[in-house]
């Protein structure tokens, strides 16, 4: 959930700027994508120690909680990213109404 947040808003600030959608999302993978997946790996290290108890529950319960965070991972990294292209016509409407309005804006 982190990682999604994180993602979005440097996704909203890119968009804030008066980027189109394509390229605010190129950006956002280019400004976090690398803190998402360091952040993943040591998630993942840290309760994929547990994997190595004996105890069964641990056991599990380790393994279980690595195995989401990859898929989080997965998930912000290509799911969310698609799950967002059917804005890109919203957000293409906004950005030429802003350029209407203000002509000096970045392209």
């Amino acid at each position: 959930m982190d990682d999604s947040i994180h993602f979005m808003t440097r996704l909203r600030k890119e968009l804030q700027t008066g980027k189109n959608l394509i390229y605010g999302l190129k950006r956002t993978f280019i400004e976090t994508g690398e803190a998402i997946i360091q952040t993943t790996i040591i998630l993942v290290a840290g309760f994929g120690l547990l994997i190595f108890s004996q105890f069964g529950v641990t056991h599990f319960t380790g393994l279980l909680i690595a195995a989401s965070l990859i898929f989080a991972l997965l998930a912000d990294l290509f799911l969310l990213p698609i799950l967002l292209l059917p804005m890109k016509k919203k957000w293409d409407e906004k950005f030429q109404k802003r350029i209407a309005k203000a002509p000096n804006l970045p392209k």
